[in-house]
C-alpha cells in the first residue's frame, strides 16, 4: 500500500537493512494535521464504488456464515424455548383466562416461526440432521467460508484462525490438503 492510498497520510520510510528508518534529515516528513472537519471528510471519503462493493462482499460472507451458525445450532434454542414455553404455561393458569389467551396466540406465533426456521434450515443444509447429505453440505460450506475469508483479507484471515481453534472446530473438514 502506498501512502497516497492509505486512510491517513503519513511520511515517506525508506529501507534499510534492519527494517524502515525515516528519511535523511533534508527532507523532513510533514507533521500530522490535527483533527479538523476537512481531515475527517477526507478519511471518511471512502474509496468510491470499490469501497461499497468490498463492504458488500463483507456483509456477504458475514451475514451468510452468522445465518449458517445460527441454523446449525437452533435445536439448543428451540429446546430451551419450549421449557420456557412450559413454565409460562403454568404462570398463566394461575393469572385466569386473557393470560391464558394471550400465551396461546404467542405460543403459535412461536409455532410458525419454529416451522420455518426447520425448513429453512432442512433447505440450506440439504438434509435431516445427520443425514450424509448434510454432512456433505458442510463440508462445502466450510471450503466456502475458507476461500472467502482468505479473499477477504488478513484480518478475516485471523477471524477464521481463531474460528479453527473453537472445540467443535474438529468436525469441519480440513480443506488446506485440498
Amino acid at each position: 500500500m502506498t501512502t497516497t492510498q492509505a486512510l491517513v497520510k503519513t511520511s515517506d520510510v525508506r529501507a534499510n537493512g534492519n527494517g524502515f528508518a525515516p528519511l535523511p534529515a533534508q527532507k523532513k516528513p510533514e507533521a500530522i494535521s490535527m483533527l479538523t472537519d476537512d481531515f475527517v471528510t477526507e478519511v471518511l471519503a471512502g474509496h468510491g464504488i470499490g469501497g461499497w462493493l468490498r463492504a458488500a462482499r463483507v456483509v456477504r460472507v458475514l451475514g451468510l456464515f452468522s445465518l449458517y451458525l445460527f441454523l446449525d445450532t437452533y435445536d439448543f434454542r428451540a429446546n430451551f424455548n419450549r421449557r420456557t414455553a412450559a413454565r409460562l404455561r403454568d404462570e398463566a393458569r394461575a393469572q385466569g383466562r386473557i393470560a391464558q389467551l394471550e400465551l396461546r396466540a404467542r405460543d403459535f406465533a412461536y409455532y410458525l416461526l419454529d416451522r420455518f426456521i426447520r425448513v429453512l434450515r432442512f433447505v440450506i443444509f440439504r438434509g435431516a440432521e445427520g443425514s450424509s447429505r448434510k454432512e456433505a453440505r458442510l463440508a462445502k460450506q466450510a471450503v466456502w467460508l475458507s476461500k472467502s475469508l482468505i479473499d477477504l483479507g488478513p484480518t478475516f484471515i485471523k477471524i477464521g484462525q481463531a474460528l479453527g481453534t473453537r472445540a467443535e472446530s474438529g468436525m469441519v473438514p480440513d480443506v488446506s490438503a485440498k
